[in-house]
């Protein structure tokens, strides 16, 4: 049958959940209507979300997802492959989730969407110190060039200036 429960909320893609977006053209007032298809949102902590009560208690409702075919009718249909979050309830399941890679070594503790956060941030941290210049000094700065280099861009800032003035002169003819 291909059933999951859900350990951790999820972001999966479920046929026709949709966001529409609306917005009237100022220039002809008719109306543009752009429908897009995005993941829906499910949280085994919001009670919202709950489509199975074991044992007939509201208090400790699931959310039991399938592929399409594969479920019962309450089960909400996803496509895609299953993550590392779904806890398999029949064979099927349990091959389709044997096939997903392992947690990585630190990551046991965490839901996939936490590592995978850990995982983001580690490589940003990562990028940040590589793209870093290291410090220089300016103590081999020869001061005279240094002035004559300030000299040039002064002169050439007042260019740019009289450059910019004759061109919006030129425009305005």
């Amino acid at each position: 049958m291909a059933r999951w429960r859900l350990t951790a909320g999820h972001y999966i893609n479920v046929p026709g959940t949709e966001w529409e977006h609306k917005e009237t053209s100022r220039e002809t007032g008719r109306q543009v209507r752009k429908v897009y298809q995005v993941p829906r949102h499910l949280d085994p902590k919001a009670p919202e979300d709950w489509n199975d009560w074991p044992m007939g208690r509201m208090e400790d409702g699931v959310i039991i997802v399938c592929h399409e075919g594969k479920g019962l009718p309450r089960d909400i249909v996803f496509t895609g492959p299953p993550t590392q979050d779904m806890e398999p309830l029949d064979e099927e399941a349990t091959i389709l989730s044997s096939r997903l890679p392992k947690k990585k070594d630190g990551f046991e503790h965490m839901t996939m969407s936490e590592g995978v956060l850990e995982d983001l941030m580690r490589q940003i941290g990562q990028a940040v110190a590589a793209g870093r210049p290291e410090p220089v000094s300016t103590s081999g700065v020869d001061q005279q060039q240094f002035n004559e280099l300030k000299a040039m861009v002064a002169q050439l800032a007042e260019q740019n200036a009289a450059l910019q003035a004759q061109l919006a002169d030129k425009a305005r003819r």
